[in-house]
Formats: C-alpha cells, sequence, structure tokens
C-alpha cells in the first residue's frame, strides 16, 4: 500500500498522466546518465581541452545526476524540490547571521584585523598553490609588476608596479641601489617599514655622508631570469645603478620542482593555460576553501587560535629599524671615494 499523497503533490502531478510520468523518468534517467558518462569520460575520448575535470565536466556531470535524482524521485520531485530549498534557505539564513554577527563583533574588538589578514590569506595561497598567478597586473617581457590597487595603506606600490622605500629621495641621489628577488626582497606580508629595503634605507640613511636611493625592483614570485630581465628594461631606460642585489633561488627551485624542469616561471602551468585558451582544471574543495577563508567567521576563529595577536605579529619582521643598529653596516670612504661593507658572509666595496 503506497504512501498516501498530499493535497499539493496531487495537484502538481494531477494534470500528467501515468503514461507521460513514465516517460519524463525514462527520459530523464537516460539522459542525465549519459550526461555523467560524458563528464566521466571526456578526456579519454578527446572532448576536454585540458587536463583533470574542467568547468564543463562539472556541469555536465551535476547536470546528470540532478536529472537521475529528479526522474528516481517521479511524481515526488515537486514536493522533495521544495524541501530541499527550504533547508537550503534556513541554512544560508543561519550563516547570514553567523557571518554579520562576525563582523559586529570585528568593528568592535579588532576594526583593522579583517582587511589585512584577508589580504596575508590571499597572498599566503598564492606562494603555496602553483597554477594561481601573483596578485599584480601584466607588464612586458617580466610577465607582471605589483598592482597599486591591490594592497592597503602599509604595503604600498609605486603608480610604476614597485614596493615604495620610506626615506629614499626621489631623485638626485648620490649612490643608487636596486634590489632584485623573490617575495623575501619585495617584503611579502610585511609593512614597507619592515622591508629588506626600508631596514637598507635606514641605516644608510643614518651613516652615510652622501644620500642614497634603496630601490626595491623585486616582484612576488620573480624568477632569477625575470630579475634579469627587470635589471636589463631599467638600463636600457637610462636608469644606471651604483650597486645591483640579487637574492634569488627559492622560486626558482620552487617553479622547477613543480614544472619538472629547470628555467620555468612561477605558475607556469596556469600562465601557459590563459595564452592557449585551455581550461587548467577544476577542483571544487579549493573554491570552497578560498570562499570560506574570506569570512569573517573564518578570521574571528582564526584570531581566537592565534590567542587574539593582530596577523602582522604572526608575520615578517618585529620592531622598527633600529633594532639594526648592532648589524654590520655599510661606510663612505671619503677618500677613497667607495663604499666598504663586512659582513658574517664577506666583505667588499663598490665606486659610485
Amino acid at each position: 500500500m503506497g504512501r498516501k499523497k498530499t493535497g499539493k503533490e496531487a495537484s502538481d502531478t494531477a494534470r500528467l498522466s501515468p503514461e507521460t510520468v513514465k516517460a519524463l523518468r525514462t527520459t530523464g534517467f537516460i539522459a542525465g546518465t549519459l550526461m555523467i558518462l560524458t563528464a566521466l569520460l571526456s578526456n579519454v575520448l578527446g572532448l576536454s581541452a585540458g587536463k583533470g575535470f574542467s568547468h564543463n565536466q562539472v556541469i555536465f556531470a551535476v547536470s546528470g545526476v540532478s536529472l537521475v535524482i529528479l526522474a528516481a524521485l517521479g511524481r515526488r520531485a515537486p514536493s522533495a524540490y521544495r524541501a530541499f530549498g527550504l533547508i537550503l534557505l534556513n541554512l544560508l539564513a543561519v550563516l547570514l547571521m553567523i557571518e554579520m554577527a562576525s563582523i559586529a563583533l570585528f568593528k568592535v574588538v579588532r576594526p583593522h584585523y579583517l582587511p589585512e589578514e584577508r589580504r596575508l590569506n590571499r597572498t599566503e595561497h598564492r606562494e603555496t598553490d602553483a597554477p594561481s598567478l601573483p596578485e599584480g597586473r601584466f607588464a612586458p617581457y617580466v610577465m607582471w609588476r605589483g598592482n597599486p590597487e591591490a594592497f592597503g595603506d602599509s604595503c604600498s606600490i609605486d603608480r610604476n608596479g614597485y614596493r615604495n622605500v620610506p626615506g629614499a629621495p626621489d631623485e638626485g641621489a648620490d649612490f643608487v641601489i636596486f634590489l632584485m628577488g623573490g617575495s623575501a626582497m619585495w617584503g611579502s606580508g610585511v609593512s614597507d617599514h619592515e622591508t629588506i629595503g626600508a631596514h637598507l634605507q635606514y641605516l644608510l640613511n643614518r651613516n652615510s655622508e652622501k644620500s642614497v636611493s634603496v630601490m626595491v625592483l623585486a616582484q612576488q614570485a620573480f624568477v632569477s631570469t625575470q630579475n634579469l630581465v627587470e635589471l636589463m628594461i631599467q638600463l636600457q631606460g637610462g636608469r644606471i645603478p651604483d650597486l645591483v642585489v640579487f637574492y634569488d633561488g627559492f622560486n626558482d627551485i620552487w617553479s622547477a620542482c613543480q614544472a619538472g624542469s629547470p628555467g620555468a616561471l612561477f605558475g607556469e602551468e596556469g600562465i601557459r593555460s590563459r595564452f592557449e585558451n585551455l581550461d587548467s582544471g577544476f577542483s571544487a574543495g579549493d573554491a570552497l576553501a578560498r570562499l570560506f577563508m574570506e569570512t569573517s567567521f573564518w578570521q574571528l576563529t582564526n584570531l581566537i587560535g592565534k590567542d587574539g595577536t593582530d596577523a602582522a605579529e604572526h608575520r615578517g619582521f618585529q620592531g622598527d629599524p633600529s633594532l639594526c643598529d648592532s648589524l654590520p653596516i655599510p661606510s663612505w670612504n671619503s677618500t677613497a671615494g667607495t663604499w666598504k661593507w663586512h659582513s658574517p658572509w664577506g666583505k667588499g666595496t663598490a665606486s659610485p
């Protein structure tokens, strides 16, 4: 003896004959099964443009599963659809209330925590996810430079895409230093006053008789070849430095491990996919993780896990440049007209 239909179910299906319902169920089951098989076998049949499970395959698979479920439900599909929609709507309402409460709590307790923490999370994700691209804008020959609109007040980028160095003269310096490298030299995760360039500028301003300009030409995720090309671009533009410092290595090794051969760009697979208009694959878990990490609720739990300390206290240099007072520093020899420096790794000189 079958389940008694509700008045709503009866009204929904009264206009459909049993033969019509059976035909619709059969059609839906066959169509759904074919869509699922197409999604699963696209790579084998050569129907997929890229590697892995592409966006189109995901859409086909989800649509196929939905059709099979609707076919299995038959006359119960309308009521099941309404019940599912009601549950989903209530779940979204609860999540929205939790998110609003988290935002309100942050506004009271830590008003400046959320923007900086979200930016750092995006940076960390890019540093560990090969297919993703650095946060920047296109630049000829070197692929990308920093985007002034992508960072906050504590991490500022000039209109040319380079990291600002506090205390560096805009022009007319007696001695110009170029700092080349990747995220470490660029200062990923720290403010403008805590980068390597800022500390070097501070020490030279305090101990030099001549004016010195430290320019950070490093970029996030740059490999050594990009830095060499960047230096070539600067020389072609008539910007001749007195000293160039390269701090490379990690990105070259990381990129080579990901690509399987040396000489690759950071995130080369994603760049190649965009250039060749290929779909490099879809990861639902990764997309959901990124979305969840942008919520205020996640940031609140993250803050509680850090015992209430700010994001900047867990990443990067601590304190101000005066902490470097005891470090070996370059000095200007007015008689010889050269810079002289000593460090645990050796010593050297440079003439202006």
